[in-house]
């Protein structure tokens, strides 16, 4: 659009401004159109008419600001054009009361001239010209107005700036585009006079349900993966919580290399809570052969075969503590396949009073079962089924909190795996995974419960890449029971720069109890008498190698050997000093 937003009062015009203010009535009669052109505005301020004068056009409305300045506002049609022109300059023609015609004051666009076509043309141009005059403070002004049977609109501005409302006129009719959020995150809302933009926010909880019987109607939606894609909408401010509640179903994810993936940026404000999980009591525990056990339970209702399972209490040193598969249902006895590595058959231990736990809520996973790109709140009483094949069952990509709390995790290489603030709760079971958690240059929180670690385990907890673990409870009547694993493995093991911290921790039946590797520290924390802190089948307690250290008090508690053996540097300048 031809820019003429500097205009030039001329000789004329100044004597018709001091007329005005003398009392004399001024007034605007009509703008002009030209292609004329000038050296400057300094040769502008002399004319007494457009150098190439072509076309009158009316002044269709006008605003006085109150402060000595006039805005009128005038409409130029194609249609009225004898011959087209490079529409350059423009004038305002004005009277002192009833005297000639003259140029008042006139602007010219320089380069910037619009072309307005002619009459014949196909394509007719209404421009609207708006120019500012200075009238001071006359007492007696008059703008002749005339209606205009022409009317358009145009996007201030030029297009690279932004999206505009208006788009096109057909007929009399001015069509505007309408408001829309495709993402859905910009709540619009017609009010009065304005229409009112704003950031989707949460004011309230929000509770949302996963049935598969469900038709994606808010609240209530068919899958996991399409309620959390729902809150995508919303910002969640610190003081809500937004809960996905799973209403007791398994859902197969069988296809899908990502499982359920949440990327909400406030996702610290999200739960993933499955139904509560049911338990049974045992009243006993039978060793079938290597391969199975069985346990008699008070009630086999809402059990299965192929179910995964949590076998919790019993006594402190019980071998069959764990995750499981239930192989057969007979009656009240359901027998459960042993989780072990290295051929070692553990047929002992299962004093105590035992009880059968399981999640309702299940995910069957191709790849992965959780990907986190910000943390979650909590995902809690939810089962985790992968192939076998897959990375992990919670995948955290960047180091953001979680915490879980009644998971039962199985058939994955890993069970967590990221780079995240992981915080346990209540009871963590994970089953058949190369390795329970594995977290790197993040913080590990194991506080509450237990974390029960058994099955086809390489290493329970691997702490790697400057990551800072705390594992225990402050409660020396009820230590943290860390790790169940059978054979050739590891408990815990601090690795590459990381440091953990352990205070009246039970880890039971390893080769390795904790090992100390590349430059990391573990440190034991002063504990009581009323529990070992470690105690296994055979193999070694605490073991550093490469520059680790392990330090502290194991306070009555039973470490039997160590490798290198106290104070003394062996293993590639590692050093053991335990007192």
């Amino acid at each position: 659009m031809a820019g003429f937003d500097h205009q030039v009062l001329t000789d004329v015009g100044w004597d018709a401004l001091a007329d005005a203010q003398s009392a004399k009535k001024l007034t605007f009669v009509h703008m002009s159109a030209g292609d004329g052109t000038v050296a400057s505005d300094v040769e502008m301020q002399g004319l007494t008419n457009l150098k190439n004068r072509i076309i009158d056009f009316p002044i269709t409305s006008f605003s006085d600001d109150g402060k000595g300045q006039v805005t009128l506002i005038g409409t130029l049609s194609s249609k009225n054009v004898t011959t087209g022109f490079s529409f350059r300059e423009c004038g305002v023609f004005a009277t002192i009361d009833t005297g000639p015609e003259l140029l008042y004051c006139i602007s010219n666009a320089y380069a910037q001239a619009d072309w307005i076509p002619s009459k014949t043309d196909a394509a007719v141009v209404i421009q609207s010209v708006q120019i500012i005059c200075k009238i001071d403070r006359v007492p007696n002004m008059v703008v002749n107005i005339v209606a205009g049977g022409d009317v358009t609109a145009q996007n201030i501005g030029v297009a690279t700036i932004g999206p505009g409302p208006f788009r096109d006129k057909i007929g009399q009719i001015l069509n505007l585009k309408r408001f829309r959020s495709p993402l859905g995150t910009l709540q619009l809302a017609d009010s009065g006079n304005t229409i009112d933009i704003d950031i989707k926010t949460l004011a309230v909880n929000l509770d949302l349900y996963v049935s598969k019987v469900y038709t994606n109607v808010a609240p209530n939606f068919s899958t996991p993966q399409k309620a959390l894609d729902y809150l995508m909408q919303y910002t969640i401010p610190s003081n809500i919580t937004a809960t996905v509640h799973f209403l007791g179903e398994a859902f197969p994810i069988s296809t899908s290399d990502y499982g359920i993936f949440c990327s909400h940026p406030q996702s610290s404000q999200i739960k993933i809570v499955g139904a509560a999980p049911k338990t049974v009591a045992v009243s006993a525990v039978t060793n079938v052969n290597t391969n199975s056990f069985n346990v008699t339970v008070a009630s086999t209702t809402g059990l299965y075969v192929n179910q995964c399972v949590l076998l919790k209490g019993g006594a402190l040193d019980s071998r069959w503590r764990g995750g499981h598969t239930i192989l057969a249902i007979a009656g009240n006895v359901v027998t459960l396949k042993k989780q072990f590595q290295g051929g070692i058959d553990y047929t002992t231990g299962q004093t105590g009073a035992f009880q059968l736990q399981w999640c309702e809520s299940i995910l069957n996973c191709a790849i992965y079962g959780f990907i986190l790109k910000y943390g979650i709140g909590s995902i809690e009483n939810v089962t985790v089924i992968g192939t076998g094949q897959q990375n992990a069952a919670i995948f955290q990509q960047n180091n953001y909190p979680i915490t879980i709390k009644n998971v039962i995790f199985t058939n994955f290489s890993t069970g967590h795996n990221g780079t995240s603030q992981l915080f346990t709760d209540i009871d963590v079971c994970m089953f058949d995974c190369s390795v329970g958690i594995a977290l790197s240059a993040g913080k590990l929180l194991m506080q509450n419960g237990d974390c029960y670690l058994n099955g086809n385990i390489f290493a329970g907890v691997w702490l790697l890449g400057g990551a800072l673990g705390y594992i225990g409870v402050p409660d020396v009547t009820k230590p943290l029971f860390i790790a169940h694993i059978i054979g050739n493995q590891i408990g815990v093991r601090v690795d590459v720069n990381s440091s953990a911290f352990f205070n009246n921790v039970y880890i039971y039946i390893n080769s390795y109890g904790i090992q100390s590797l590349d430059n990391s520290e573990a440190s034991l924390g002063r504990l009581g008498t009323t529990y070992p802190i470690w105690n296994y089948l055979n193999g070694t307690d605490v073991y550093a190698q490469n520059a680790g250290v392990v330090f502290g008090s194991k306070a009555g508690g039973l470490i039997s050997t160590y490798s290198p053996p106290l104070r003394t540097v062996g293993n590639d300048q590692a050093y053991i000093s335990v007192s």
